[in-house]
C-alpha cells in the first residue's frame, strides 16, 4: 500500500463550460485559476525491478478562484506506472477520473472528467 499527496495548480478555460443565459458568465470568458489537492492510498504491484503499478483513489480538495472563488470536495480513482530513477527519485504516468465541481461566484462548474499526467516523485 502506498498514500501518496500531490499538488496541481491550472488555468481553467472557461470556455469549456456552457453557461445558461441567466448566468453572469454567459458569453464571456471569465479566468480562473484552478488548485486541486489530491490524496490518494494506491494498492502496488510489481511489474518488473524498479517498475511498479499503482491502483487507487481518494479524495481531492479542490479550490477555484480569479472571477469568483470556491472551494470543495471531490474524488479521484486512477492507475499510474511508476519507475526508479535512483534509490528515492521516481518517475511516472498516470491516468484517472475525477468526480467534483465549484461554485465561484454561485456558478456550477463540474469538473467532472478524465485525466492524464506525468510527474516526477521523491520517496522517503
Amino acid at each position: 500500500i502506498n498514500v501518496r499527496l500531490g499538488v496541481e495548480v491550472a488555468h481553467l478555460n472557461a470556455d469549456d463550460f456552457e453557461f445558461n443565459q441567466g448566468s453572469q458568465f454567459f458569453q464571456q470568458q471569465p479566468d480562473f485559476t484552478y488548485v486541486r489537492i489530491p490524496l490518494s492510498v494506491e494498492y502496488v504491484q510489481p511489474i518488473s525491478t524498479g517498475t511498479e503499478l499503482l491502483l487507487g483513489g481518494g479524495p481531492d480538495l479542490i479550490h477555484t478562484s480569479g472571477n469568483g472563488s470556491d472551494g470543495n470536495v471531490g474524488f479521484h480513482l486512477g492507475a499510474r506506472v511508476v519507475k526508479d530513477i535512483t534509490e528515492n527519485l521516481n518517475a511516472s504516468v498516470g491516468a484517472g477520473y475525477l468526480w467534483a465541481d465549484t461554485d465561484p461566484a454561485g456558478e456550477d462548474l463540474d469538473l467532472d472528467g478524465a485525466f492524464t499526467g506525468a510527474s516526477i516523485g521523491y520517496r522517503f
